[in-house]
């Protein structure tokens, strides 16, 4: 869209902020035209334009507007940038940003000289306050940049001080500069960044583009934030579903569909903080516990905390419809497919053995040994465990394997010797996790001694004896 002419009116479909509440000593700085023929001067009009803003905040009782708040209104104004030179430009966009002055320039160059025309309006009437030029050499840049600051602020009637930002010398370093910020106005931060970078380093004593460098990384790290809390996000949005489908349903009372949905999103909240404590800790071999970092420890102790209290409610729940456990829990396919986008495997909803003494297993292994049920859909292994971090979790850790134990009473006769050597098995393996050797081998001998025909019996045996010959 072409820039509208000297004193033409606005589109009002283009812009229709109001204008701003205008300060007793407020500037704007518009972007500088390029009279010069050469596009090579272009990235010089916002490169100037921000030295100037840098230069006039530092004078006492002035405040300017800052550059990127012009952007938004030029922006908005669909501007070409190339014609706000003229006075009637300069009040429209000084008005919008609340500024009582305006600050406008052109770009002349017949090399090895550069000339800057420059003029101070008054927003509200339009009067050019002050009409100047300055000529010096493309080499000696940063003098001819002072002397531009001195002009506007001895027109304010304020006192010239000391520069406000170490200085860019070069010409080249200035159009650099001017390049990086275009780069940013166009939403590429990687690359104004890369572009500040490489300026940073080469002249290390210009100031502003160091200000303006952090700023940018500062952006771009906030966004990546964001992505990872848009993350948690879809997280959140996942586990108010989940509640939902939980919140006041006794699946006692349910039956068929219903039941199967209750224990499905059950499921899937569990598999939830198992995937976040995944992520965090990057657990990639369920054998080989990975460490959860120092600065994460609070969070994932959170989430392990709630995992615990839901998989104590799940072998509850199963136990209390042992007769009728559903077989095959469901979910909504969005909901499933969530799930499997955040990561909680490829069955989110279901595990692979409906029973209290598995979901117990499980639970009591991940709490005391950092270790994960193979068999879930997720398994991060971790350390420290739960117990480790909080020594409660010790004893009840080991009172859930003492319940399951009591539980397996309940089971069918074919299951019971079954699930009691894997009980006990894995009771052992949390006992020596724990530093309690004795212990351990008195639960895996009770294996020995109570199904000595068991197909397990040569593998506990061998954990006996080697436990054995440590503790010599």
């Amino acid at each position: 869209m072409a820039a509208p002419a000297a004193g033409a009116a606005f589109p009002p479909a283009a812009f229709r902020r109001a204008p701003a509440v205008v300060e007793a000593r407020s500037v704007c700085v518009l972007y500088f035209d390029n009279n010069t023929g050469d596009p090579s001067y272009e990235p010089l009009k916002k490169g100037l334009a921000d030295m100037m803003v840098t230069d006039l905040a530092a004078v006492d009782g002035l405040t300017v507007v800052e550059r990127s708040r012009l952007q938004d209104v030029v922006g908005e104004l669909e501007l070409q940038q190339s014609s706000l030179f003229d006075t009637a430009t300069a009040q429209k966009i000084g008005k919008l940003v609340g500024a009582r002055y305006a600050v406008t320039g052109a770009i002349a160059a017949v090399a090895p000289k550069i000339r800057l025309d420059v003029r101070l309006i008054e927003v509200a009437t339009g009067e050019v306050v002050v009409a100047d030029k300055v000529v010096g050499v493309a080499d000696d840049f940063f003098a001819l940049q002072e002397r531009l600051s001195a002009v506007f602020v001895v027109g304010l009637g304020r006192t010239v001080g000391p520069p406000s930002r170490s200085p860019a010398k070069r010409l080249g370093t200035v159009l650099d500069f001017g390049k990086a910020l275009e780069l940013a106005d166009q939403g590429d931060d990687k690359a104004a960044a890369k572009q500040l970078g490489e300026i940073v380093a080469e002249a290390p004593d210009f100031t502003l583009a160091k200000t303006r460098y952090t700023e940018l990384l500062q952006r771009l790290y906030a966004a990546k934030d964001k992505r990872a809390t848009g993350l948690a996000e879809a997280e959140e949005r996942l586990l108010a579903k989940i509640d939902a489908e939980l919140t006041k349903k006794d699946p006692q009372k349910l039956r068929g569909n219903a039941q199967r949905r209750y224990f499905g999103y059950r499921i899937m909240r569990g598999h939830l903080y198992l995937a976040l404590i995944q992520r965090v800790t990057k657990s990639k071999n369920p054998f080989n516990p990975a460490p959860i970092p120092e600065v994460e420890r609070d969070r994932v102790k959170g989430w392990m905390v709630a995992f615990w209290d839901n998989q104590r409610a799940l072998a509850r729940e199963l136990a209390a419809i042992r007769s009728h456990i559903p077989s095959f829990p469901t979910a909504d396919d969005e909901d499933v497919q969530a799930a499997q986008e955040l990561g909680l495997g490829p069955n989110p909803a279901r595990l692979p053995f409906m029973s209290p003494q598995t979901v117990d297993r499980g639970l009591a292994s991940f709490a005391l040994t950092g270790k994960p049920d193979l068999f879930a859909s997720v398994h991060p292994a971790v350390r420290p465990s739960l117990a480790a971090m909080d020594p409660s979790y010790v004893d009840k850790g080991l009172a859930v394997l003492d319940e399951a134990l009591a539980d397996i009473a309940a089971n069918e006769k074919g299951l019971r010797a079954r699930e009691t050597i894997r009980t006990l098995d894995l009771y052992g393996d949390c006992l020596l996790a724990l530093g309690r050797p004795i212990e351990a081998v008195a639960r895996w001998q009770k294996v020995l001694d109570d199904y000595p025909t068991a197909s397990e019996f040569g593998a506990v045996e061998k954990k006996i004896r080697e436990t054995l010959a440590k503790m010599k």
